[in-house]
């Protein structure tokens, strides 16, 4: 193609100002990808350790006792529903942990150990001993273990509020990594919880998680219609975590917006820039083009040439760009952030730039089009 041809050479006759905007472009689109999938893996990161592992839509009771009767009902209406992946029923109350002179308030949470290992991964966080499996078996969190001194084979005694008291066994000891968790939850199975407080066959709510973490509010308002539309009670409620955690949401959402920001503000530098190097190329190239119209090229022709150079220069750029940019991601030190490549963002990114490099050569195709070969000559 006679364009492509000759944007090359273009290119070539002066190859230290090409190589100049190349690397500019090219450390720009570096800046994009690193921040770009720093933010990502940030965020990532915020969402997997504040609600990754715990219940993000609720179906909670309303009554004056806080449990909910019937509750299979509401449990069969949430497996019908795609968007939810992961459902568990939990019996949770207050009680009292006593041994000897101890005395530490505790909550009693009652699980189907299989269904909160979807939710909970707690398998993976038992740190000694072993999940509850029979009736009477529990697991204390690792800061309640050091704070008591009790350990896996010890046994105690847990008190309701009502002075009700039963004997249980420590199978293990698990680590939430949250302190206010490690040093308050018992966890035990569900008829353990019923038996300890004496409720019958009842629940205090369900709890689930959701294939798009971001899209439980959507979830939530969705099952809450189902269980009006069946009338299946008005004891109950569904909450999701976006409700529950305005400030985090907030931050999420500033966090993506600085995101976007930057990468459109290095968006723009570097259609400015291309641009600049193209105007002046077409400045540069005046004669050039000049003779080659008197030679019968076409201005559509004579007009492509530029976006060509453009094309070239985005196509150089971005490749150089996207290796620059994913070296460092791989060089920074792993930490408590897990940084991450999302290959379709930096696909993305290159696409982008590319795009944006081609589309910068508009400006100087249009005035070489109309450039006129006998305005070259009287110029000449």
């Amino acid at each position: 193609m006679l364009s492509l041809k000759i944007a090359l050479r273009f290119l070539r006759s002066n190859k230290s100002q090409t190589a100049l905007i190349v690397v500019g472009v090219a450390v720009a689109l570096s800046v994009q990808v690193f921040v770009g999938s720093l933010l990502t893996s940030l965020q990532d990161t915020l969402v997997n350790e504040t609600i990754g592992n715990s219940s993000q839509v609720t179906i909670s009771s309303t009554e004056e006792d806080g449990t909910i009767d019937g509750w299979e009902v509401y449990l069969e209406v949430a497996e019908e529903n795609d968007d939810i992946r992961a459902i568990s029923p939990t019996v949770d109350f207050n009680g009292f942990l006593i041994k000897d002179i101890i005395a530490e308030p505790v909550l009693v949470r009652g699980w189907d150990m299989d269904r909160a290992e979807d939710i909970y991964e707690i398998s993976d966080r038992v740190v000694e001993g072993r999940l509850p499996g029979k009736e009477g078996d529990v697991m204390i969190g690792i800061d309640l273990s050091e704070e008591t001194g009790i350990i896996p084979g010890d046994s105690f005694t847990v008190r309701t509020p009502d002075a009700r008291d039963t004997g249980v066994e420590v199978v293990g000891i698990f680590d939430l990594e949250v302190s206010s968790i490690n040093g308050l939850w018992l966890i035990t199975t569900l008829d353990t919880s019923r038996e300890i407080f004496d409720t019958g066959n009842v629940v205090t709510s369900i709890e689930m998680q959701v294939t798009d973490v971001f899209a439980a509010d959507t979830v939530a308002s969705a099952l809450q219609e189902d269980i009006d539309e069946g009338d299946l009670g008005d004891g109950v409620e569904v909450v999701d975590w976006k409700t529950q955690n305005g400030q985090l949401l907030d931050a999420l959402t500033a966090q993506g917006s600085t995101s976007y920001m930057i990468q459109s503000f290095i968006l723009i530098s570097m259609i400015i820039a291309i641009a600049s190097l193209l105007s002046i190329t077409a400045i540069q190239k005046r004669r050039q083009i000049g003779i080659l119209k008197a030679m019968g090229i076409r201005d559509g022709a004579a007009g492509r040439i530029f976006i060509m150079q453009g094309f070239l220069l985005g196509v150089m750029a971005g490749s150089l760009g996207l290796v620059m940019g994913l070296g460092i991601l791989l060089s920074v030190p792993r930490g408590s952030i897990q940084l991450s490549v999302s290959w379709s963002f930096v696909i993305a990114s290159w696409l982008v730039a590319v795009i944006s490099a081609t589309l910068a050569g508009l400006g100087p195709a249009r005035k070489t089009s109309k450039l006129s070969p006998i305005e070259v000559i009287r110029d000449e």
